[in-house]
């Protein structure tokens, strides 16, 4: 008899050491997360206006790298070049991404012109035509548009 309540005390001793372990880790995490809501809340009631001031300023749009439709994250072909070289480090920009930028322009009324430079931008002819389009509704918008290119064939 004396075995079965040494068996059921040590049964009840790892239950209401179990629950402690559980109960006290869950109260922590609920602290945790708690004192970072707080902090995070108290942090951003002093921070400033992201707000960028765009009066009478002029966009510098200069993207460098590749036009894509969509993000490539890799091309599945190695070779030693692409090794020696780290890899394909040209920076692709979504078609659409840019596209927004230029409309954007178009209709913000504090922008006084717009610089356009795609000297170090590739892309197909479709992409080309695209954003000479969304630079065309920048200057008719009423924008001052200055557009550079080297090396434009």
């Amino acid at each position: 008899m004396s075995e079965k309540k040494s068996i059921w005390g040590k049964a009840d001793s790892f239950l209401s050491l179990t629950r402690k372990i559980i109960v006290n880790g869950a109260t922590a995490l609920v602290l945790v997360v708690l004192t970072f809501s707080i902090l995070g809340g108290v942090g951003s009631a002093f921070s400033g206006s992201d707000k960028v001031e765009s009066k009478d300023k002029i966009l510098w749009f200069k993207p460098i790298g590749v036009v894509v439709d969509s993000e490539v994250l890799g091309t599945g072909s190695v070779d030693l070049n692409t090794i020696l070289s780290g890899g394909n480090t040209a920076q692709q920009h979504e078609l659409q991404d840019l596209l927004d930028v230029l409309n954007n322009a178009a209709t913000d009324d504090d922008l006084a012109a717009v610089y356009v430079n795609v000297s170090e931008l590739g892309m197909y002819w479709a992409s080309a035509f695209k954003l000479a389009d969304a630079v065309k509704n920048v200057k008719d918008s009423g924008k001052r548009v200055i557009a550079y290119s080297e090396n434009l064939r």
